[in-house]
């Protein structure tokens, strides 16, 4: 019974999931929020139950319209973030945030490092940073938190002239260059089964911004040179999966308050692709009815033990548009050098006989407990009087 109880708690904690929003930053003051934000808040505390989940990607566009100041950010930190995002399981969850676009509007330093004693899951500690989570048996996932807007400049809706406008450099090219330093250093050094790189802009969008020049010449390169997982990313009011068969998939969902844009970028993506089939799927203008019309959306993430990623796209209420599953290519490669170094069998049998020896002491301790606590009363006399008598 012990060995059953110990077995089947160690295989339902040998995983990990987490969830990413993208563009969900409501509405300016005084209503702070959208109907359809609050509606993806839900369905997310229904997700976050289901999964276990404790950890939540912001990807930028936290604020609208125009991010927050040191002098607001109290009330839009409490209506706009700690209101929404709720519920017995996300009360629980770290959020782990970047910034987009609008937020480089208002100041990103009064995000930076926010905390008050309302707001106490807010994670934000520097304009990029990382972080990395156990996903069970010895396995790891690590997180790369990037600032694209300072790597490559401002790309934003002009909504008076209807224009998206593309980001054609960095403002700062010294702060650019620290970044790109920093990041391909970490991506050269780290050492998890699962690598993610999350940045506001997409590297691929079929819809109204598009692809990110800049970040498919200079990051697209490196994310592959460096079996990176995923590059999770938003930006664009709409959601998209792409996946080229090798090298790290890009998962990017925009539509944390609202969809869709038009996926008016979607014939210049599937020629910049040497596979137009790597778009694998989206969700914008003209194909949401298809989807049941979401207001807004988010996505989630499992990963597991055998080196298996699993991917899906929800609506507002947590539906599912779209799911799908790659191998980390981190993962499988260490369980080789693993395999042929003869650790992984040694390793699983050495945690079994752990698991079974643990069992067997626990239950023995728990049987003399018991036996102890019920002994009848006349025995305790008679072993009074064999005490005394053998002391006389």
């Amino acid at each position: 019974m012990y060995l059953l109880f110990l077995i089947i708690t160690y295989y339902v904690h040998a995983d990990f999931s987490f969830i990413s929003m993208g563009d969900w930053g409501g509405d300016d003051a005084p209503r702070y929020v959208k109907q359809s934000q609050c509606d993806a808040g839900k369905g997310m505390e229904q997700i976050a139950l289901k999964y276990r989940i404790d950890t939540v990607l912001a990807v930028g566009d936290n604020f609208y319209h125009n991010g927050v100041t040191e002098a607001n950010v109290d009330k839009y930190m409490e209506r706009t973030f700690n209101d929404v995002y709720k519920g017995p399981q996300l009360n629980k969850a770290n959020f782990y945030a970047v910034a987009g676009n609008h937020d480089h509007r208002g100041s990103v330093e009064a995000q930076i490092g926010y905390k008050s004693s309302k707001v106490t899951r807010w994670n934000f500690p520097d304009y990029w940073y990382s972080f990395t989570k156990d996903v069970g048996s010895g396995m790891t996932a690590e997180f790369l938190m990037i600032d694209t807007v300072l790597l490559a400049g401002e790309s934003f809706h002009d909504i008076e002239n209807n224009i998206f406008v593309s980001a054609t450099g960095p403002k700062n090219l010294q702060k650019a260059q620290s970044q790109w330093t920093w990041l391909e250093t970490k991506m050269r050094d780290s050492t998890a089964d699962f690598l993610f790189v999350v940045g506001h802009y997409p590297v691929y969008s079929p819809c109204s911004h598009g692809s990110t020049s800049i970040l498919v010449n200079n990051l697209e390169p490196l994310l592959r040179r460096y079996q990176v997982t995923a590059y999770i990313a938003g930006h664009d009011h709409c959601a998209s999966y792409v996946a080229t068969g090798d090298g790290p998939v890009y998962p990017m969902n925009g539509m944390g308050d609202t969809c869709c844009y038009s996926a008016k970028k979607k014939k210049k993506l599937e020629k910049l692709l040497s596979d137009p089939s790597s778009l694998q799927f989206y969700v914008a203008k003209d194909n949401a009815k298809r989807y049941g019309s979401p207001s807004a959306g988010f996505s989630s993430y499992t990963l597991q033990t055998n080196g298996k990623m699993s991917i899906r796209f929800h609506d507002e209420d947590g539906g599912e548009l779209f799911t799908t599953s790659v191998m980390s290519e981190r993962a499988m490669k260490h369980m080789t050098l693993n395999k042929s170094e003869g650790f992984l069998e040694n390793n699983e049998y050495f945690q079994w006989v752990g698991i079974a020896l643990g069992s067997c002491l626990y239950g023995f301790l728990l049987t003399i407990c018991w036996r102890t606590c019920r002994k009848p009363k006349s025995e305790l006399n008679e072993d009074l009087i064999l005490d005394e008598r053998t002391e006389n």
